[in-house]
Order: structure tokens, then sequence, then C-alpha cells
């Protein structure tokens, strides 16, 4: 039986430290967070009130949105305020809210109420490759007739255990905001009778 060369050996373990360097890569997250939304709520019967949703102000004491298990900030492009403003519109929708309509600014809408608000905290930790803590809180304010008739504040905790692998953080932070804003949809729907 033939041995195989050295260079053989060579590049076998070329090529394997190569797999193997392309895995860990592929594992590994990014500091760089694309935030998305995915609708928690089903549809529910009522809400036939018109609903104006304002993007909300961005209050945070911080432009980063947390830090992975190495101590690195992360950061994103997405702009904070809107993904939260965007996604109480997309749950007031999914709500049964078929009249709600998403502003940029605040004017004069022809709607029952209107919705503004504030972006606290938006924040997402990672613990451990497998363990993640992300927390939102918003402040909310609705107006019927141009009268402040609800104001409060909103907050929610997720902390996930998940599988090793990129978009975790994302996915926690989605899961915190889906518990604020179930909340907050709650409220927009009973002020809104």
């Amino acid at each position: 039986m033939r041995q195989p060369s050295a260079r053989a050996k060579k590049s076998c373990f070329a090529l394997s430290l190569l797999a193997l360097i392309v895995l860990l890569a592929a594992c590994a997250g990014s500091t760089q967070l694309v935030l998305r939304y995915e609708v928690a709520q089903t549809q529910a019967p009522g809400c036939d009130a018109a609903v104006a949703v304002v993007t909300f102000k961005d209050a945070r004491e911080q432009p980063m949105l947390g830090i992975d298990a190495d101590g690195q900030a992360y950061k994103t492009a997405s702009n904070v305020a809107e993904w939260v403003s965007w996604s109480l519109y997309d749950e007031l929708r999914a709500a049964g809210c078929s009249k709600a309509k998403y502003h940029q600014a605040e004017g004069n809408y022809t709607a029952d109420s209107v919705v503004t608000g504030e972006v606290l905290k938006v924040n997402v930790r990672q613990n451990s490759a497998t363990s993640y803590t992300a927390a939102v809180q918003i402040r909310i304010e609705i107006k019927k007739a141009g009268q402040v008739v609800f104001a409060g504040k909103f907050h929610g905790e997720k902390d996930n255990t998940v599988f090793p692998g990129s978009g975790k953080a994302e996915q926690t932070l989605t899961e915190a905001l889906q518990l604020v804003l179930a909340d907050v949809v709650a409220q927009v729907r009973a002020t809104a009778k």
C-alpha cells in the first residue's frame, strides 16, 4: 500500500483548515444587526376606529444596541424608531385595525386616534454562544381630537436560549418588541373604542 506524499498531506491539511475557518465564520455572529419584525398578533374582531401611527422619536441614551459575548458593541444601520413604529402599525393591522395608517411626521390627520411615542430603550446582550437577553422600552401617547387620552410606558424583556448561529440577537430583539407591542395594541384598541 502506497503512503500519501508530503504534498498530498499538506493539501489535505490546508483544505481541512479552510473548511474549519468557513464553518467558524458561518457560526459567528455579526455585530451589525439588521432589524426586522415578524407580526405576533392574530386577527381579532373589532377595531373599526381609524388609527394614525406617527413615527416615534428615538430617545435612547446611546445609539448602540448592546454588546456581544466578546464585549463588542451591536450596531445597526436601521432606524430604530422607524422599526418600532412600523412594527406597531403592522401589529395594529394584524389585530383587525384595518383603518390604521402610518405617517412620518405629526400633523392633523383624519383619524379617531393618533399614536405617537418615544423609543426609550432597545438593548440586546449576548450572554454566551447560546444565550441572549433583550429589553425594549417605549413611551406612547394616544390622542383623540387633539387631546391626550392616554400616556404610558411599556417594557418587555426576553431571554432566549438558541442554537449558535447568526441572526439570534435580532430574533431576541424582535421577541422583546412583540411582548411590548401586545400590550400597546391592547391599549390602543381599548382607547379607540
